[in-house]
């Protein structure tokens, strides 16, 4: 479990990098970013797939992955000041 939270930290310090406006100043907060991101997951997404209607499978996909990224946004401006 613990090697999985160290390869997303590594992720987002290469995310980070490559990625135009995104800063990722200290491991700190990259680590908690990802904690954030994985608490945030673990229950927005199994409260969307329990309440959302699908009317199909691809408008169901784009609106999670959507939902993903500006979960994502939120949580890296939120945590900004790590």
């Amino acid at each position: 479990m613990m090697n999985h939270f160290i390869l997303q930290t590594i992720a987002m310090v290469i995310t980070g990098w490559l990625i135009p406006g995104l800063y990722v100043t200290n491991l700190f907060g990259a680590l908690l970013t990802v904690v954030a991101l994985a608490v945030i997951n673990a229950t927005v997404w199994d409260a969307a797939l329990f309440f959302s209607v699908p009317y199909s499978l691809s408008v169901h996909a784009a609106l999670l992955l959507f939902a993903n990224g500006f979960i994502f946004l939120g949580a890296c401006e939120t945590l900004a000041w790590y």
